[in-house]
């Protein structure tokens, strides 16, 4: 497993925006359990889950209408905590990542202090919950994983941070901070604003595809382009707090990057020379997950592409009445390869983007 921080909770707890801030302060990966849902629910109907199938067969308002046990049952929420570990341990060793989503139990996160549970009282889940304008078979599911992670969290002895609204978001996340020093501090975390940046993109590519995942559904009404989502500012600011409204059906695959009115793109580190930098280096390879365990950068797609210019012209660095061809070659090249890698299908589905 790499190295995780947990935090844990059922809807309403605010654990997405604590764990959406740390990652952006810490230069952390964040792993946001929402965003596989559908990944995880495709695992469980490969593997023949009867209440899976059950909740994919039955019409919306019958899936909201079923006794509670039935409601727990289809939510799935004991069988994702196991995927969650599993695609954990598929995450690159570094940096930490801060794993947060209602499935994270006990039973896959421990109850050491690298754990945190979120737990809001009765009154502030509804009055949170209201503000959605869920229906109310969604807001019974959502009263019904509170209690069951109570309990979970009770059995295990685990650590919990009372959510009675009495807190700001920023006093929330300042109190999980000083839970997890230790882990902070012994990291390892992002190098640079360019690093955390393409943390952030891994969250936004994963949120891409929860949407993708949901319209993909046979009886979902409407497509991606219908649908606005949240995004995380990708200008690699420790400090910055904004978000994206856009399309998932819009959002660059590779480039440019997603910036709120006003931030600049970060910057990458000094070098000594345009194709001295040390990614230039690296031989070509495989792009695509699972060879690689998330989508390519736009920094290794380039990468390639100048690998692949040297070799076929015989120069590691042109001279300068050859520098603009060359340049016109290896910008060709990577627009190509960005081209394929977001049209690829692999085994029947969309390569990853």
């Amino acid at each position: 497993m790499v190295a995780v921080v947990w935090i844990g909770g059922p809807p309403g707890a605010g654990k997405t925006t604590v764990a959406r801030l740390l990652a952006r302060r810490h230069g952390l990966r964040w792993y946001n359990a929402d965003a596989h849902t559908w990944e995880h629910r495709d695992r469980a109907l490969a593997a023949g889950h009867a209440a899976a199938a059950r909740w994919e067969r039955l019409p919306p308002a019958e899936r909201w209408s079923a006794p509670p046990d039935d409601l727990l049952a289809m939510s799935l929420h004991h069988e994702r905590g196991p995927m969650i570990a599993d695609d954990l341990r598929a995450l690159p060793a570094a940096p930490l990542t801060v794993a947060e989503g209602t499935p994270v139990t006990p039973g896959v996160a421990g109850a050491d202090d690298r754990a945190v549970w979120l737990l809001p009282t009765p009154e502030v889940q509804r009055a949170r919950l209201a503000e959605r304008g869920l229906r109310p078979g969604v807001a019974e599911l959502y009263r019904l994983l509170l209690g069951e992670i109570e309990a979970q969290v009770a059995r295990a002895g685990a650590r919990v941070l009372a959510v009675d609204g009495r807190r700001s978001a920023a006093d929330t996340v300042a109190e999980v901070e000083k839970l997890f020093a230790d882990a902070l501090a012994a990291g390892p975390v992002a190098d640079g604003a360019a690093e955390r940046a393409r943390l952030l993109r891994y969250a936004n590519r994963a949120t891409v595809r929860q949407y993708e995942g949901f319209y993909a559904r046979p009886w979902a009404v409407g497509s991606a382009a219908d649908a606005m989502a949240s995004f995380i500012c990708e200008c690699g600011d420790v400090g910055c707090t904004a978000q994206v409204e856009l399309s998932p059906a819009d959002f660059p695959a590779h480039r440019p990057p997603v910036l709120a009115p006003g931030h600049a793109p970060a910057r990458r580190p000094a070098v000594s020379g345009r194709w001295q930098a040390e990614v230039m280096c690296r031989s070509i390879k495989t792009l695509r997950p699972p060879a690689i365990p998330e989508d390519a950068t736009e920094e290794e797609i380039r990468a390639a592409a100048l690998q692949y210019v040297r070799k076929v012209s015989g120069f590691r660095a042109p001279a300068a009445h050859n520098r603009e061809v060359f340049d016109r070659a290896v910008d060709a090249v990577a627009a190509a390869t960005a081209e394929l890698l977001d049209n690829l299908e692999v085994r029947g589905a969309r390569a990853a983007s």
